[in-house]
């Protein structure tokens, strides 16, 4: 939770994020291509949750674009998901995007 001795720092946790390169954009417009997971962090209220933008692979003609967090939930699964038909802001820093297998991106 971003909160000291009861305090929110929502705002200077955004602040520090944006110093190391994290801009405030959404899902449909962080560029990368099916391999690649750019880092980013959704803010929810008092909470940042850490993930990835990245293309998850169902068949080599079915992709999807989206945010997943990496906490799993209890099936596996990303516990948090954003797709790009939401306009949810998230903080992504794509200077520091990575190739990752298409096939097991729930190995980061």
């Amino acid at each position: 939770m971003l909160v000291l001795d009861g305090v929110g720092v929502v705002n200077t946790f955004i602040e520090e994020l944006e110093k190391h390169g994290y801009k405030p954009t959404n899902v449909a417009d962080v560029g990368l291509h099916p391999g690649e997971r750019v880092p980013a962090f959704y803010v929810e209220d008092t909470t940042a949750h850490f993930g990835w933008v990245f293309w998850e692979k169902f068949t080599s003609a079915k992709l999807r674009k989206l945010w997943g967090s990496a906490i799993p939930n209890e099936k596996g699964d990303w516990a948090i998901q954003i797709f790009p038909t939401k306009r949810t802001t998230i903080y992504a820093n794509p200077k520091l995007k990575m190739e990752m297998d298409i096939d097991r991106p729930s190995e980061f």
